[in-house]
This record gives structure tokens, C-alpha cells and sequence, in this order.
């Protein structure tokens, strides 16, 4: 309905019905669609409710704990917006630049692309391809410690009477670039020990689908086999922010698996659009 849009009320859960309006002269658009005074911008104080008025501000203050605001390892939260790992102290324990070594390949050639096109060896470290044993690269994940990777949870449900929850049936295959390529000298394999499927879970309409895949034995880092990292649970991801997307996958609608990894540029849409 028109007249829900712009209200400054937040129907649609997500706040989407908010984010394409403008305010007045003299106010401040807040993350969530609410206008406020300009006088309240970087004030010290979550005037949006959001954390927005505060997260881009030149000083970084200590404020009252919310779920939008970054949390550092002393407790203490702190007004500025993704602060995690930006080169920038803003915790006073220095938390929020700590375990920051991941995320980083070793080359810095990086070509923007549209559609899947051939990654370069060592682009996406943390790559990963798992094989169930007799039917190759069936799901790709993401390394995120020497012992964990994250994946999709509909790879690892029961389907046709294969037990693919089965951590047995797996193999894993780490600083691979070419599924035909799978012993070569930097590629690691590993066995799994354990599945984690997120208990809310919906194989229907597929909401919660991650897992975490416990390895048997840890990882070793090499140019070839790196971490990616974790965004902190108050991280913002906002809709039109381009991202990548990497994996073995179907380079066209019906058609086969690619043999060497594949990356695209996309961008994210907002929650109810999903």
C-alpha cells in the first residue's frame, strides 16, 4: 500500500518500505529511514535507534550496548559502523583490530568481471571444494580457521537414501583452482569429522542454510590455502553493494560444471526483495 511507504514506520520487518524516501533540508536520513535534526548527527547518542547517526562519525564514542552496535572484547561498545579490521584502534583494548589476518591472498591482481568468468591460481584462498566419494565436487565452502569451514546446509541432507549427512562420505579439497588438477603440489585434502547443520534449517524454503564442517586435521596456510573472515553479528552488509561470489558451479542456466573456479560480481538486494 502507497500509504505505508515513507511513513517513517518501519512495516515491511526489514525496513525497506523506508529506504528510498528523502528527508527535509536540515535533516539526517538514518539507516532505518527515520529524518532527524542534523544538530543530532555524531551527538554521542543513538538518536536513529539504528546506531547510523553515529557509525560514520569522525570521533568514535563509547555508547549503551544495542544489537547494532560492535561490541569489543572488554565489553564495551563503541558508536562507529563496521569497525572491525579497518586499520583504525577504535576499541581501547584494541579488539576490533585483532585476528584481522584473514581475508588477505597473496597476489593483488583483481579484474571486475559480469558473469562467471576463470579465477587466477591463489585468488580466493579460502575457496574449498568438497566431493562425496564417487560423485566428484558436489558443494563448495569457505575456510574460515585451521579446523572449520562454512557451508550451506541443503549439501549435507539426506536425499534419495544417500546418508550426505554422513561426514564419512565426504573429502574436502583445499587450494584447488582445477577440479582436474586435485593432486597438485599445493592442494590439501582433508577428511571431515563432523556436520553442523543450523537447527532452523527450512530445506523448503531454504532460510538458515549454513553449516559448519569440522576438519579431522587442521588446515595448513600457505600462499594457496588461506582463512576468509567472519563479519561481526553487528556488520552491515547494505542493499546495492557489490560483492563476489566464487565456486565450481553452472556457468550457464542447465548447463555443466565448470572445471576451473569460477568468480562473478553481484550485488545485494535488500531482505524483503529476498
Amino acid at each position: 500500500a502507497p500509504l505505508l511507504v515513507c511513513d517513517t514506520v518501519n512495516d515491511c520487518g526489514d525496513n525497506s518500505d523506508e529506504l528510498q524516501c528523502s528527508c527535509p533540508a536540515q535533516t539526517f536520513k538514518c539507516n532505518n529511514g527515520k529524518c532527524l535534526p542534523q544538530s543530532q548527527q555524531c551527538g554521542g547518542q543513538d538518536n536513529c535507534g539504528d546506531g547510523s547517526d553515529e557509525a560514520s562519525c569522525d570521533k568514535v564514542n563509547v555508547v549503551t550496548c544495542t544489537k547494532n552496535t560492535y561490541r569489543c572484547q572488554n565489553g564495551l561498545c563503541v558508536s562507529k559502523g563496521n569497525p572491525e579490521c579497518d586499520g583504525q584502534r577504535d576499541c581501547s583494548d584494541g579488539s576490533d583490530e585483532k585476528n584481522c589476518d584473514c581475508g588477505l591472498r597473496s597476489f593483488s591482481r583483481q579484474a571486475r568481471v559480469v558473469g562467471g568468468t576463470d579465477a587466477d591460481e591463489g585468488e580466493w584462498p579460502w575457496q574449498v571444494s568438497l566431493h562425496v566419494v564417487g560423485q566428484g565436487h558436489v558443494c563448495g565452502a569457505s575456510l574460515i580457521s585451521p579446523n572449520w569451514l562454512v557451508s550451506a546446509a541443503h549439501c549435507y541432507i539426506d536425499d534419495k537414501g544417500f546418508r550426505y549427512s554422513d561426514p564419512a562420505k565426504w573429502v574436502a579439497f583445499l587450494g584447488l583452482h582445477d577440479q582436474s588438477k586435485r593432486s597438485a603440489p599445493e592442494v590439501q585434502e582433508h577428511r571431515l569429522k563432523r556436520i553442523i547443520v543450523h537447527p532452523s534449517f527450512n530445506d523448503f524454503t531454504f532460510d538458515y542454510d549454513i553449516a559448519l564442517l569440522e576438519l579431522e586435521k587442521p588446515a595448513e596456510y600457505s600462499t594457496a590455502v588461506r582463512p576468509i573472515c567472519l563479519p561481526d553479528t553487528s556488520h552491515v552488509f547494505p542493499a546495492g553493494k557489490a560483492i563476489w561470489v566464487t565456486g565450481w558451479g553452472h556457468t550457464q542456466e542447465g548447463g555443466s560444471g565448470a572445471p576451473i573456479l569460477q568468480k562473478g560480481e553481484i550485488r545485494i538486494i535488500n531482505q524483503t526483495t529476498c
